[in-house]
């Protein structure tokens, strides 16, 4: 973005070059989801999520279609079957009311 100094009679004085950078924030939350586990990566049949506390669970593949969805049971744990995913890389967001996260993983045969 170009920022322009103007004087009262509102002639630019000055030209800057401004730059900014954004982080998001991070939370205790986004912490949890982040620290979930994801195992075995590469799956072949089943994928099981671990975090603590009841997440929901989307997986998409790498053209953003929804191929499966899944909750996390009281004890933050959900296996989800993944035979009928087709081999290749998938996305898995795991989402809380207040933060998600997304992770990658493998299905091979």
């Amino acid at each position: 973005a170009t920022l322009k100094v103007l004087s009262n009679s509102e002639k630019p004085v000055a030209d800057a070059q401004l730059t900014a950078r954004v982080d998001p924030p991070t939370s205790v939350e986004d912490d949890r989801l982040q620290a979930a586990i994801v195992s075995p990566n590469p799956a072949s049949t089943e994928l099981n999520i671990h975090v603590k506390g009841q997440v929901q669970l989307f997986i998409h593949d790498l053209n953003g279609r929804l191929v499966a969805s899944s909750n996390t049971d009281d004890s933050g744990n959900a296996n989800i079957d993944v035979r009928s995913l087709n081999v290749g890389v998938y996305q898995l967001t795991i989402a809380s009311k207040l933060a998600r996260t997304s992770k990658f993983f493998t299905i091979t045969r």
